[in-house]
This record gives C-alpha cells, structure tokens and sequence, in this order.
C-alpha cells in the first residue's frame, strides 16, 4: 500500500470508531454481495429498466424485487463501498 496523508488516515480511524446509528444491518453483507455479483453484470433492461446504466435507485429496485428488502439509495450506496473495500483488502 501507499504511504497517504497520516491526518487522512487518523480521520478514518476516527470515524470507523464511532458506532453506527439506525437499524441493524437488514441481510448480512455476504448475501447481499451474492446478490448484487448476480444483478450488477446484467444489464438493467433485463430488469425492465429503459438504458443501459445502473442507477443507485434501480439497484434498490431489484433488491426490493428480488429480496422484499428495501434500502435507501444512501444505504446501497455505502454498501457497495464497503463491498469494493472489502474486495480490495482480499487482493
């Protein structure tokens, strides 16, 4: 890894401390990756969308269709950054 801004990284630390708020997390982020890896390569249309482009929103969508589990497009959101991060730690 890279050296990076100690402050940049101290302010992570920070942040990744402090409890999350709200309700607890509605399916475990593993399921959640499986299903996300089986939608995502496909294009939206399949899912009767117009256009070829993934839209927070219409991730939501399908999950909704797919799982009768709704998120936020905040929530989608920062699931797939912490889905990106964890994949990027595996490497």
């Amino acid at each position: 890894g890279g050296g990076g801004d100690p402050r940049i990284k101290a302010a992570m630390g920070v942040l990744k401390a402090i409890p999350r708020l709200g309700p607890e997390r509605k399916m475990s982020l593993d399921t959640l990756r499986k299903h996300l890896l089986k939608i995502l390569p496909r294009s939206p249309e399949k899912y009767g969308f117009t256009g070829d482009q993934w839209t927070l929103s219409r991730i939501g969508k399908v999950l909704d269709r797919k799982t009768g589990v709704k998120y936020s497009r905040a929530q989608i959101a920062r699931l797939l950054e912490e889905l990106d991060e964890r994949a990027r730690r595996k490497k």
